[in-house]
């Protein structure tokens, strides 16, 4: 079944310093309420079975624009900055289409 509605969907895995996976991951998903504020529908966080320092995300926007909104956000921006000391500096990020499955937003 697809999606009715077009959203932007990201992904990005973080690699943080060792043993500070657990302490990034909890920090990111603590920040869940504000990108709700912001507009965002889907963020999880998750850390690697096989390796608790590689920390991904997934979210799902309304649209690109919001995505990139938020970036700009005051407090995004000190959360970004507190963060950034856990991490050595590698990561990756795609834009994605989503298509269908389980636990996309609705329609609305």
């Amino acid at each position: 079944m697809g999606v009715g509605r077009v959203h932007y969907a990201f992904t990005g895995s973080f690699r943080t310093h060792p043993g500070r996976g657990g302490e990034f991951a909890t920090r990111l998903a603590e920040g869940a309420p504000a990108l709700r504020a912001a507009g965002c529908l889907t963020y999880l966080v998750a850390q690697a079975a096989a390796d608790p320092d590689l920390v991904v995300v997934f979210e799902v926007w309304p649209s690109k624009q919001e995505h990139d909104d938020s970036l700009q956000r005051p407090e995004v921006q000190a959360a970004i900055a507190a963060l950034r000391p856990l991490l050595t500096g590698e990561f990756s990020g795609r834009e994605l289409g989503l298509v269908g499955g389980l636990g996309l937003p609705a329609d609305g």
